[in-house]
């Protein structure tokens, strides 16, 4: 059994044996091929990507609900990491 995996510019999970290949996964390509440096799990996405931003972090995916169950949002920090803040969708 392989290790989870994750590849930010390519949209690709890998989890056990298995891979999801989704591009709704995918960073934006302008952003390269970094993988998220940090994935703090929040009450709320939305305050909390308004909060970043106002923090001056750069918003790169809006929050989106994944079929999953989880609501996600990608941001980059003011040094480049990106960020996935994520929450239990309601």
């Amino acid at each position: 059994m392989r290790p989870a995996a994750y590849s930010g510019a390519s949209g690709e999970v890998a989890v056990g044996a298995s891979l999801d290949r989704s591009p709704s996964l995918a960073v934006p390509p302008a952003v390269g091929a970094g993988v998220p440096a940090a994935d703090p799990y929040v009450q709320d996405v939305d305050a909390a990507l308004e909060a970043l931003r106002e923090a001056g972090a750069v918003a790169l995916r809006p929050p989106t609900d994944m079929p999953w169950g989880e609501r996600l949002a990608f941001v980059q920090d003011a040094e480049g990491n990106i960020v996935t803040v994520a929450a239990a969708a309601t």
